[in-house]
């Protein structure tokens, strides 16, 4: 309906479009959020300047799908993009680069990089310990990579963490599960 009325490239269409994507993905269907992301990613790398905080959720959102089905070379790339977006856009102390960071980390600790993988999630944390303090600051294992954005709004969002074994709402992030075993679906709860 908002397609119709709106047009295929209107904010709203393309946020329901990364919601339903987010909502295929939490139901376990990471090839249709795939599908979803890389047209929303189309339409903003079309519409949007380069370094736009929004061009930067849309590749942020792919290369989480991605990665989740394991296709690491195609997604390594998304998020070194993001990363560089918002760290442009948002300067190197805004939670969206301690998120980016830490999926970047996931990305090169699943490709073998642990070393790579480390300096990342250390900044992603003391983003995170700068911005909410020590009391909010646990940093997510490997296997719970920050989830994809729901938010139109990249100055509002708060950092998306997964985490294994929770329900979610599209739109919010948690904390890491409490279980060792890594989860290739994660879920994340609402907000």
């Amino acid at each position: 309906m908002r397609r119709t009325v709106f047009g295929p490239e209107h904010p709203d269409v393309l946020a329901s479009l990364n919601n339903l994507g987010a909502n295929l993905f939490a139901q376990g269907d990471v090839a249709g959020a795939e599908a979803l992301a890389r047209e929303v990613l189309a339409v903003r790398r079309r519409t949007l300047d380069e370094n736009h905080p929004d061009l930067a959720m849309a590749l942020n959102n792919l290369g989480a799908y991605l990665r989740v089905e394991g296709k690491l070379a195609e997604a390594e790339p998304l998020q070194r993009e993001a990363l560089a977006i918002w760290r442009k856009a948002l300067g190197n102390e805004h939670p969206d680069v301690a998120s980016a960071a830490s999926n970047l980390a996931f990305v090169l600790h699943e490709k073998g990089d642990p070393a790579g993988a480390e300096v990342l999630q250390r900044e992603a944390l003391a983003i995170r310990v700068k911005v909410y303090g020590e009391g909010a600051s646990r940093s997510p294992g490997p296997w719970a990579p920050s989830a994809p954005s729901s938010s139109t709004r990249a100055s509002s969002r708060r950092p998306r963490r997964c985490s294994a074994g929770r329900s979610r709402s599209a739109s919010r992030s948690s904390r890491p599960a409490t279980s060792t075993r890594p989860s290739r679906r994660p879920t994340w709860p609402g907000r």
